[in-house]
């Protein structure tokens, strides 16, 4: 749970890092890899597919979102291998599933 640990000890080892940080992990992990508590509640869509397939748009899940994003990318910053030769982060992946996002519809 201490991803600023696992980076600087992956930069002690030497290991190269790319860092796919969700909030969307994978269909093979537990709700995705979002938290339970994330998956509980009721009032938002996690990445909701409707009967065509679209995504849904939802305002408080991209709100949950942000947050992560805001907080990780803090953490995982300092550690790029672009900002000085020490740094172990050689790549970020968005998401793997992000052309899901990107449909052009006016629900987006």
């Amino acid at each position: 749970r201490d991803v600023d640990y696992l980076l600087r000890l992956c930069a002690q080892l030497r290991l190269w890092v790319i860092a796919a940080p969700g909030p969307y992990i994978c269909a093979e992990t537990q709700c995705g890899g979002y938290p339970t508590w994330l998956a509980a509640k009721r009032e938002i869509r996690l990445r909701h597919l409707r009967a065509h397939f679209v995504k849904k748009w939802d305002e408080a899940f991209f709100t949950y979102c942000m947050e992560w994003w805001e907080r990780i990318c803090a953490i995982i910053a300092p550690h790029e291998r672009a900002r000085h030769a020490a740094g172990c982060v050689l790549a970020f992946q968005v998401e793997n599933e992000l052309s899901q996002r990107l449909s052009l519809t006016e629900e987006v």
